[in-house]
């Protein structure tokens, strides 16, 4: 980004300075005309007698070969000038044509959601950016439940180290305050929401951790968020609302002991622990309450990030410019659009917004569009925005600040 920032601005650089050799050019054709002229009226040349053709002909000849040529290269100089600058509107009107059907594109993903969800004691009809949000919910409720689950586990020391390092370098490099724990965990529980604990989905996620995370500790959470039906699965469900009745220091050790009694590697002493097996022994084909949203939510990142992309690389619109363009287009996004944005930007599949380089550079897409200015309130859950994005200007921050500021009325008034 940087590069390409500096050969844009080498680009105005000279032609502001094609420009002022041109008016220097002029001032000089000028001097020297003025000069010239003066020169000759002092000598005794005189306009109102009869005309010397011999001297006329000198004179024309010194003022067409050196004033003319002066005039005429500034000349060709401003004409180039004027039709790069006629090239440039042209091509800014054609990025705003592409840039209008963006806009248009995201608006028609977003009419084109559908989501029917299982709620309370029938199915829901979910349309339009409600599906956001109930995805959003969704996700909520898988960090909630690995957030129990791992709370008293030292996460840290299932990871390999280079997967370690490259959390603790995204930490240092983008100046993050929440811990690589939390990283994890938000990472973890967009996978879930995003793939589904299926028998596919949990491949997938199994998948991306393999060479990160061992794979039991994986094996274990999955197996334990797979536990966890659609609600319409009655008898299963009353099951997990008993799983959620466990307080959060007993929770880890209970689903661990039933994993390794599947694998016939221990024996349940625990009664809700052997009811717990005998329910997942038993087998009947279920569906998990998180099914996965990616036939939903890939093609719409795609997109959103590519139009971002777009905007931030183009060399035809001058950098202060870019931010509000960037701002049309973030006012396409409901609030809990741009939470969301938030979470699939701090997960792995949405590293590129701003945590990783893209092309040897930072993207800095969240921060230099400000993407999540308008989530509601201070945090998702326990996660502090700030502490993933502190170089935003969030609006909570902005209401703040007007309401200090703003004059209290006396008691007379």
């Amino acid at each position: 980004m940087m590069y390409k920032f500096e050969n844009r601005q080498a680009g105005k650089n000279k032609a502001i300075i094609y420009e002022w050799v041109g008016y220097a050019l002029l001032i000089i054709g000028l001097i020297v005309f003025v000069i010239f002229g003066g020169k000759t009226l002092y000598e005794g040349f005189n306009p109102l007698n009869k005309t010397d053709l011999d001297f006329s002909s000198k004179y024309g000849d010194f003022i067409g070969g050196t004033i003319g040529t002066l005039f005429a290269f500034a000349g060709t100089i401003f004409i180039i000038i004027t039709f790069k600058e006629q090239i440039q509107e042209n091509k800014r009107k054609q990025f705003e044509e592409i840039f209008y059907e963006i806009i248009r594109i995201h608006r028609e993903n977003v009419s084109q959601f559908e989501y029917t969800k299982f709620e309370g004691t029938k199915n829901h009809l979910y349309q339009n950016r409600l599906v956001i949000k109930v995805i959003l919910s969704e996700f909520e409720d898988a960090y909630r439940e690995v957030s129990k689950y791992l709370k008293y586990v030292d996460v840290v020391r299932y990871f390999n180290d280079d997967y370690r390092l490259a959390l603790e370098a995204i930490k240092d490099d983008k100046n993050i305050r929440a811990s690589i724990k939390e990283l994890f965990i938000v990472d973890m529980c967009y996978l879930i929401t995003y793939f589904g604990v299926g028998e596919e989905g949990s491949k997938v996620i199994k998948g991306r951790y393999k060479s990160h995370v061992k794979a039991e500790f994986i094996n274990k959470l999955l197996f334990y968020i797979k536990f966890k039906p659609k609600e319409s699965n009655l008898a299963r469900f009353k099951i997990w609302k008993k799983i959620e009745e466990i307080k959060a220091k007993d929770l880890h050790n209970l689903i661990c002991d039933v994993y390794e009694k599947t694998k016939g590697r221990k024996e349940l002493e625990n009664y809700f622990a052997q009811s717990l097996f005998d329910s997942w022994n038993a087998r009947p084909k279920y569906s998990k309450y998180y099914g996965g949203h990616q036939h939903r939510l890939g093609h719409y990142y795609r997109h959103l990030y590519q139009a971002f992309k777009i905007l931030n690389d183009t060399p035809l619109i001058q950098e202060e410019i870019k931010y509000d363009y960037g701002k049309l287009l973030r006012a396409q996004l409901s609030t809990y659009e741009q939470v969301l944005l938030f979470v699939n930007s701090v997960s792995s599949l949405g590293f590129k917004w701003e945590y990783t380089k893209d092309s040897n550079s930072y993207n800095d897409l969240i921060t230099n569009y400000q993407l999540i200015k308008n989530v509601p309130g201070e945090r998702l859950q326990s996660l502090q925005y700030k502490s993933f994005y502190p170089k935003v200007k969030y609006e909570f921050d902005e209401i703040k600040v007007m309401q200090l500021t703003k004059p209290t009325r006396t008691a007379a008034g």
